[in-house]
């Protein structure tokens, strides 16, 4: 399922270098596979299956204004609180006795994550925004001894990446750059800001660049 909406007001952006665009992007996808392997020995059979789940889904909102190389101002918005950018889950499942059942495969070691693997805290109150990686993944290669079968039937798998909200508060991101240029000298800046949030965060730096001299100056809230 795909929902997205575009629209760019000027016309001529080549020529003028200016560009207003606001869209709007959410799309979601779930899809299972199943594979099988079936073993007939005449007075008995068993039967093993792969169950596989890929997903996704996630919502943004951009609102993106240029002007003429010297003004950019970048806002997005996230409406959920965890956008699920990629996931995949697989299941081993083994028919007994006409039972199915899950299996734990063959490799009892395993790359594993019981937490959440995230960017540091630091970022994640700085930005309001965290990204995570939730994995299990069987350890095909801890022992050399053995042979075992491919990654798919050698367990179930879990692998997700997510991007969360550090701060729930926090509903918009916006970005903004500005670039003057005088005779004497030139004068820009950039800031970031998540306005009318819990935790208030600002960050901005401005440069001054004259014949003889430069002045930096940075400040994070």
């Amino acid at each position: 399922d795909m929902q997205y909406f575009a629209a760019v007001n000027n016309r001529d952006v080549w020529e003028t270098a200016s560009l207003d665009f606001n869209g709007k992007l959410k799309p979601s996808l779930s899809m299972e596979l199943c594979t099988k392997m079936n073993v007939d020995l005449f007075h008995g059979s068993t039967e093993i299956k792969v169950k596989s789940n890929i997903y996704s889904n996630y919502a943004i909102e951009t609102d993106l204004k240029i002007e003429n190389y010297t003004y950019a101002a970048l806002k997005v918005k996230l409406p959920q609180d965890r956008n699920d950018i990629f996931s995949i889950r697989s299941q081993l499942i083994g028919n007994i006795e006409g039972q199915d059942m899950l299996l734990n495969g063959p490799v009892s070691t395993r790359y594993k994550s019981d937490n959440s693997t995230c960017t540091w805290p630091s970022i994640d109150e700085m930005l309001g925004l965290k990204v995570c990686i939730d994995y299990s993944l069987p350890d095909v290669g801890a022992d050399t001894t053995k042979v075992y079968p491919s990654l798919v039937l050698s367990g179930p798998i879990v692998f997700d990446i997510h991007l969360d909200k550090a701060d729930l508060s926090a509903k918009l991101f916006n970005m903004e750059y500005k670039w003057n240029k005088e005779k004497d000298f030139s004068h820009g800046s950039i800031s970031f800001e998540t306005p009318n949030t819990k935790i208030p965060r600002q960050f901005y730096s401005t440069l001054r660049t004259e014949p003889e001299n430069y002045n930096l100056t940075m400040g994070f809230k």
